[in-house]
């Protein structure tokens, strides 16, 4: 009795594609035993197993299969599997942290791929997108943004890169030199006065010549009326003031000077 050799033929999902690509394999016939080498160093024993490669470049694979007689065959499929590398890309700017009143942005995308598109979202809710490689953008309001950047090579594959621009709040703190607390209509009181920081987080304190604690509050709008805090009126004399507060982005901020008193 003449034996006939078993198949050894396979068919496969599509042959190829871009970093990770996971393949399907499937033998023809069925047999008692397979044995699959993938061509990166992998084996299966499955009759249809799912293989992925990690690594770009072209795969020869190969089918042996042993029937129930114990008769062996086997196929070899020379760079049946292509696999396309990604590009590798990032982001870069002109700077990551910026205040709202200087909101422009310029971006530079970088790939070490033939990159065809280039597809940004600069994060505010889609209002903002660009197909250049090296577009420039302008924020409307303080935030922290999401950036993204999606490039497409020549042969159809993506890679995704993110990146966050903050835009701040302009912060500005002024306080006065010198006030006169004489009980007249003007400048009877010492206020400092802020943009971008959260009066709530306000705590003034201020200290005599040898650093006494004159005085306290956490009252931004309440000011300074030139009083201790037994309620007497100081000296003419120049006093030394801290201020503690936020700023909108949750940073704290210390600002230090001295403020004259006359009467």
């Amino acid at each position: 009795l003449k034996l006939r050799s078993p198949i050894a033929k396979f068919t496969t999902s599509d042959r190829g594609g871009c970093l990770p690509h996971c393949e399907e394999f499937s033998a023809v016939e069925s047999q008692s035993k397979y044995r699959w080498a993938f061509g990166d160093g992998t084996y299966s024993n499955e009759k249809s197993p799912k293989h992925c490669y990690d690594v770009a470049g072209n795969y020869s694979v190969s089918l042996t299969v042993t029937d129930a007689f114990g008769c062996i065959n086997k196929e070899i499929y020379n760079n049946i599997i292509e696999v396309y590398p990604s590009p590798v890309s990032s982001i870069d700017a002109s700077t990551f942290v910026t205040e709202i009143t200087e909101p422009t942005i310029n971006f530079q995308g970088i790939s070490d791929s033939d990159v065809k598109q280039w597809v940004w979202s600069f994060g505010d809710n889609g209002l903002g997108s660009s197909t250049l490689q090296n577009p420039t953008y302008t924020y409307l309001n303080p935030g922290a943004y999401e950036v993204q950047l999606t490039t497409i090579n020549s042969k159809g594959c993506k890679a995704t890169a993110m990146k966050t621009i903050v835009v701040e709040h302009k912060v500005t703190f002024f306080a006065p030199t010198a006030f006169t607390p004489d009980g007249d209509i003007n400048n009877n009181k010492w206020y400092v006065k802020g943009i971008g920081l959260e009066s709530e987080t306000y705590q003034l304190k201020i200290f005599g010549r040898w650093g006494t604690l004159v005085f306290e509050s956490r009252d931004m709008s309440g000011g300074w009326d030139g009083k201790s805090l037994d309620g007497k009126l100081v000296n003419d004399d120049f006093y030394i003031w801290q201020v503690t507060i936020n700023d909108k982005n949750g940073r704290e901020h210390l600002f230090t000077g001295k403020v004259n008193v006359i009467k």
